[in-house]
């Protein structure tokens, strides 16, 4: 998850555990959700995923990579069978993996449809736990943003179709239902997968 319940409680000011199951749920519900609008994976996993050109660059679902198991080519998607492609000679992972992107050195990419099988292992340490070697934690704006969103989802769990209440002189006024929080939005923007192809 991109935030922990102690997180969510912290800046909820709440400090006993009668929510904590619903909280949990919220967490990784919200990292579900910005998975989904930025078109990649956030808690790092060992992927395999197909790809192809043109051009020299790709980019991978899960960033920053935290190492490349192997990359093949194939015309006849006998991946099994194709020879993998070397480091540093045949591709380069560029500034390190922390932009998620893997460029073919002296040549393109294959132009045909997932003619490019990755294996490799991206994304950020789910928080609350101790990042693997290679690996880093998820980034702070991150998690705030994802522990506002909970809150936000917690506040107005019971007015289906709105979020959250302000109080005016006493007076209760529910909004309307929009994806994230304008300032999550913001936070979010950077963090979207160039590429556009949704998982």
């Amino acid at each position: 998850m991109l935030c922990t319940v102690a997180e969510i409680k912290t800046i909820m000011g709440e400090t006993g555990s009668g929510n904590d199951a619903v909280l949990a749920e919220l967490a990784a519900s919200v990292t579900a959700q910005f998975e989904e609008f930025c078109c990649r994976k956030f808690i790092v996993g060992n992927l395999t995923e197909y790809h192809q050109g043109p051009g020299s660059m790709v980019h991978v679902n899960a960033w920053p990579i935290v190492s490349v198991t192997s990359i093949k080519e194939s015309f006849t998607y006998d991946f099994d069978s194709a020879t993998a492609l070397t480091l540093n000679t045949d591709y380069r992972i560029v500034k390190n993996g922390l932009i998620g992107v893997i460029q073919r050195l002296n040549c393109n990419w294959p132009s045909w449809s997932d003619g490019v099988q990755i294996v490799y292992r991206g994304g950020y340490t789910a928080a609350g736990d101790t990042p693997g070697v290679g690996e880093m934690a998820v980034p702070e704006s991150l998690r705030g943003a994802a522990a506002k969103q909970c809150i936000c989802e917690f506040t107005g769990r019971n007015s289906p179709g709105s979020k959250g209440e302000s109080f005016d002189g006493g007076n209760s006024e529910l909004h309307k239902l929009e994806p994230f929080l304008p300032e999550v939005l913001k936070v979010l923007e950077p963090y979207r997968n160039p590429g556009g192809f949704c998982l």
